[in-house]
């Protein structure tokens, strides 16, 4: 036997405008998802270059740069 009403099957009906803004946050999300990802990618891309660079014996670019110019 169910515990669920008639009116807890049926998700909320919403206006226009509330539709609006939940399709406007959904965007903002995936907006987000693909910067981080994007950023991600970036910081795998680094350190795959730090790891080879370091294997082939060459300075990774960011301890001891005698020039000053790393972090």
């Amino acid at each position: 036997m169910s515990t669920m009403s008639k009116r807890d099957r049926n998700p909320p009906r919403l206006s226009e405008k509330g539709q609006d803004r939940v399709e406007d946050r959904l965007a903002r999300r995936a907006q987000a998802l693909r910067a981080n990802l994007q950023k991600r990618k970036e910081q795998l891309r680094a350190r795959e270059a730090a790891a080879k660079a370091a294997e082939d014996g060459a300075p990774a670019g960011g301890g001891d740069d005698p020039a000053g110019n790393g972090a």
